[in-house]
């Protein structure tokens, strides 16, 4: 009789655990939705960047080295409770940090092209 009531406490246990586990796992997905669009913006830039290898083999830029940039963007970005603010800050330091690092690579006569990817 003892043992069936350690496992009924034991599955009310894990019951009520899965059950938080369901509900943080919800809360996750409706904040990643919310960033989709810096997912997308960064994605775009990304490619942009991952093409000027066919401008010219040495504009070889890793998806490591974008991360890296990426991460550092979201770390050090101004911070604001207004999703909507924070959003549009994400976006407009993304746009701007990938393009300075980027263009700090090119040479002069690439600029302009790569200028007009951007």
């Amino acid at each position: 009789m003892c043992a069936a009531l350690t496992y009924q406490v034991k599955s009310a246990v894990i019951s009520q655990r899965l059950k938080e586990a369901e509900a943080t796992e919800e809360m996750i997905s409706i904040a990643r939705e919310r960033y989709r669009v810096v997912a997308v913006r960064s994605s775009a830039l990304y490619f942009v960047v991952a093409n000027m290898a066919d401008v010219d083999p040495m504009y070889q830029f890793s998806l490591k080295y974008f991360k890296q940039l990426f991460s550092h963007t979201i770390n050090t970005s101004e911070k604001n409770k207004d999703l909507q603010r924070r959003l549009q800050i994400l976006l407009t330091a993304t746009t701007a940090d990938v393009y300075r690092n980027v263009a700090r690579y090119t040479i002069r006569y690439d600029t302009i092209r790569y200028e007009i990817l951007f």
